[in-house]
């Protein structure tokens, strides 16, 4: 009986330490300026009105409107893709100046953390013209769907222009060809052979 419950009470405690656990987890992840990026910010800024806490909100905001970009471990592959790792270094370097402005001494702090307004306003501008340009991006046809309609186009050529020749076989206007044009031109009459000239018969030798 006193194993059960001790067995009840290990249980119960990894159970609750388990969850804490993975509180604290997604806690950390919602720190993140940017997705994969770690943070060395404290949890609390999640909530605290403080100016830090409330820049570092910001900053998340404003990495979160743009695209999410590639996945981790892997290149980008569009020009969208390559401007939101360029967003994200950015933002991982403001995270980290934020939090060295935060640890700073009180008669300094204030005035570090606003020299950082300037850069967070900047990204922030520059998230959302990234968001734009992912969305109109998304709307325009890319190299595979372009190289098909190409070739598309050129059978739809081709066919219309044999459906034109066929056409003007039936009726009657193929293009001559040279021994056609030779006959029919006025102009480039053959000239007839010049008849043989009749001679008068020869004599046998001696005849008067």
């Amino acid at each position: 009986m006193v194993e059960l419950v001790l067995l009840l009470v290990v249980v119960s405690w990894a159970v609750v330490i388990g969850a804490a656990l993975w509180v604290r987890h997604r806690l950390r992840r919602r720190l993140r300026p940017a997705p994969g990026v770690r943070t060395t910010a404290p949890m609390h800024w999640l909530i605290v009105p403080s100016g830090a806490a409330t820049r570092h909100r910001r900053l998340r905001a404003a990495v979160a409107a743009a695209p999410p970009g590639p996945p981790r471990r892997r290149l980008p592959t569009t020009a969208v893709d390559e401007l939101v790792v360029d967003l994200h270094r950015v933002a991982a370097d403001l995270d980290r100046r934020l939090v060295l402005a935060a640890r700073s001494p009180r008669d300094v702090r204030s005035r570090e953390l606003r020299a950082l307004d300037d850069e967070l306003a900047e990204l922030a501008r520059t998230a959302h013209r990234i968001a734009v340009l992912g969305e109109r991006a998304a709307h325009v046809a890319g190299p595979d769907v372009a190289a098909e309609l190409d070739e598309r186009l050129t059978a739809l050529e081709s066919a219309t222009a044999e459906l034109d020749a066929a056409e003007s076989r039936i009726l009657g206007h193929a293009p001559l060809t040279q021994g056609d044009a030779d006959s029919t031109d006025p102009g480039r009459r053959v000239a007839s052979p010049e008849p043989a000239r009749h001679r008068p018969p020869e004599r046998p030798a001696g005849a008067a």
